[in-house]
């Protein structure tokens, strides 16, 4: 064997499990030698020496295979080896190094899009994952992987595209009923590859959340409840019922619940996911009016104009000043603290009903 550029040899144990399974596929590239040609005397008997495949080579001596396929190759000779010996030693290795060079710079891998490909050809001929991985001699986990992706042609085609790797491909394929996440992930892939888990985690979190979410609102219809879907155009003038009063005339923070609300034309509702350390995330109910200025309603409580100020006794004293201060700041204080919090819910009219505190629409 010539001495080779590759000074490390790497014979991992798929690829000498693959030679001694199937033989060396691809024929070792040798010539043929005198015995003398070395030292300058010998019995005239040629040796082969091998010039291309060390791995090959040595993976077969390690597989114990007695024979293998070889080219051989007329001996590498140049004109001035008998007068110029040294100069003709010099132009053989520099010969051998650019072959050896050439034979392994320009080889491209194949692919994992192609990798893909050719699995998903072979499940077709009716292998099962199990047989490619030990037939190929490919790690069965990747196999797994190659085989999931290969479910999917929008997957193979968007790796293929853009030759995505396995990884992303796995990703893609995941989603691959969803235009919208399979762009984002595509564009993620490409310009933030180290984001990619990230994203594809609150796709996870968003598809499991509209999951709960579909379940309540299911029930709710089959109750003959009108539910407001994420898309639903009404959410633009929608209010929830704790941010309302029945009416203008009902005083300020008067409280309008669902039953008194349910014979109301805008009567719906909405579903919203919250979390909790305890349940984790649940689907909630949230009751609103669909158009509360049509049927009637007023918000909760009465604003007072910024612009006005509360008068002030005439003749006030300092001290009286200050004790009337004291007791508006108690007052404040005294405020119940639940409508307080309910002031907190929803939004305006004209804006999607916000969600209670904590609560994520999906």
């Amino acid at each position: 064997m010539e001495v080779n550029t590759r000074t490390e040899v790497q014979l991992d144990p798929h690829f000498c499990a693959s030679v001694r399974d199937r033989g060396v596929r691809e024929p070792i590239s040798v010539y043929r030698r005198k015995d003398g040609d070395r030292d300058g005397a010998g019995d005239g008997v040629g040796v082969l020496v091998v010039r291309k495949g060390q791995r090959r080579t040595l993976a077969a001596l390690k597989a114990g295979l007695a024979r293998v396929r070889v080219l051989i190759e007329p001996q590498p000779t140049t004109a001035d080896i008998d007068t110029e010996p040294e100069r003709a030693r010099r132009t053989h290795d520099a010969e051998r190094i650019i072959d050896q060079l050439t034979e392994n710079q320009h080889r491209a891998d194949i692919s994992d899009a192609e990798q893909v490909t050719a699995h998903q050809q072979l499940l077709g001929l009716g292998m099962s994952a199990a047989q490619i991985a030990r037939t190929t001699r490919t790690p069965a986990k990747r196999v797994r992987q190659t085989t999931a992706v290969a479910g999917s042609a929008r997957a193979i085609e968007v790796g293929a595209r853009y030759d995505l790797d396995l990884v992303q491909m796995s990703v893609i394929a995941e989603f691959s009923d969803d235009d919208d996440a399979v762009a984002r992930l595509t564009e993620t892939a490409l310009q933030r590859p180290h984001q990619l888990a990230h994203a594809a985690q609150r796709l996870r979190d968003t598809r499991a959340e509209r999951a709960l979410c579909a379940e309540l609102e299911d029930q709710l219809r089959q109750d003959g409840v009108t539910v407001l879907g994420r898309d639903d155009a009404r959410h633009d003038t929608a209010m929830t019922l704790a941010r309302l009063r029945p009416s203008l005339d009902d005083p300020s923070g008067t409280e309008l619940t669902e039953d008194a609300h349910r014979d109301c034309p805008g009567h719906a509702a909405t579903v919203t996911v919250r979390f909790d350390f305890d349940q984790g995330k649940t689907a909630h109910t949230l009751w609103v009016c669909t158009d509360p200025a049509t049927h009637g309603h007023a918000e909760r409580y009465d604003r007072p104009s910024s612009s006005q100020k509360p008068a002030v006794p005439v003749g006030e004293t300092d001290e009286q000043r200050q004790a009337r201060e004291d007791r508006e700041r108690e007052a404040a204080r005294g405020a119940p603290h639940g409508d307080r919090e309910q002031q907190g819910v929803g939004v305006r009219a004209g804006r999607a009903p916000r969600l209670a505190a904590r609560a994520v629409r999906p």
